[in-house]
């Protein structure tokens, strides 16, 4: 369980920093540059605990987890 939870906020905050490399590295305004890394930060910490609805329809899903366990 923690070991997926640090895997999810790991690949979050990787995604939400390279965004931010990518659009607003280069801004004068470092009081935004370092709110938005802060908020970078939280959201990585708190996005993992919201639960996403299944996505695909019932069977794909079941036979995925068949083949999981087999």
């Amino acid at each position: 369980m923690l070991i997926a939870y640090l895997l999810k906020v790991s690949l979050i905050l990787a995604i939400l920093t390279l965004g931010y490399r990518w659009l607003i590295q280069f801004e004068t305004f470092s009081k935004m540059n370092r709110v938005l890394l802060w908020n970078n930060v939280f959201a990585a910490w708190t996005l993992p605990f919201i639960p996403l609805p299944n996505w695909g329809p019932i069977e794909v899903q079941e036979e995925f987890h068949q083949q999981i366990q087999n």
